[in-house]
């Protein structure tokens, strides 16, 4: 991505994008605002019937389908615990979700090495996997893929009208229905629509 960006080669600012070699977790509160879609369960553990070797490893799949255009910087996730009552039929839940109050958990937000720019009516699969530490049992070496999805960057087009039209140069703004050309022409309606704003400020 970074070595064409709408045709720049942005390799040398690199050291100066946050995130485009982070290696590692961030554990920090987030804003719900910021969460692009709707959590989905990765894991569910009953402790009355769980055993040790369920726990050396754990892997899910989930599938994001995209409700409007946005941009995917990485992925965030907390835990629940439903604590029930032999007695009572209702039981105490305990969230560490962004639309909660924060806990001194708070929440484990992954980065991607690259931004994602899924356009509406995309679905984004990813594989998730958590490996126990052998170092210390509390943590998780943790993993995430994006699997290749035929219905993200596709046109209508057949491949031989794809060719043709990559090699094609393209007004820019343009309103055709390539995915590279929406998300030109989205991002600077956005830009239009802030400096709109600020003028009204004025």
């Amino acid at each position: 991505m970074w070595t064409n960006y709408f045709d720049l080669n942005l390799t040398p600012i690199l050291p100066h994008i946050p995130n485009s070699d982070l290696q590692q977790c961030v554990i920090d509160v987030i804003e719900p605002s910021q969460l692009v879609h709707d959590s989905q369960l990765v894991q569910s553990i009953d402790l009355r019937t769980v055993e040790i070797e369920d726990l050396q490893s754990m892997q899910a799949s989930c599938q994001f389908e995209i409700d409007n255009t946005c941009i995917i910087s990485g992925f965030c996730f907390w835990f629940d615990c439903y604590f029930s009552s032999m007695e009572k039929s209702t039981s105490i839940r305990l969230t560490t979700s962004p639309s909660a109050p924060a806990t001194h958990w708070k929440q484990t937000l992954v980065f991607l090495p690259e931004d994602i720019y899924p356009l509406k009516g995309d679905s984004v699969p990813v594989e998730i996997k958590l490996k126990q530490s052998k170092e210390n049992q509390r943590h998780y070496n943790l993993s995430i893929a994006i699997q290749e999805d035929n219905q993200m960057d596709t046109s209508e087009e057949s491949e031989g009208d794809d060719e043709e039209e990559e090699e094609e140069e393209h007004p820019i703004p343009c309103s055709c229905e390539r995915q590279r050309c929406k998300l030109i022409k989205l991002i600077m309606d956005k830009h239009d629509e802030r400096e709109e704003e600020e003028e009204n400020l004025e």
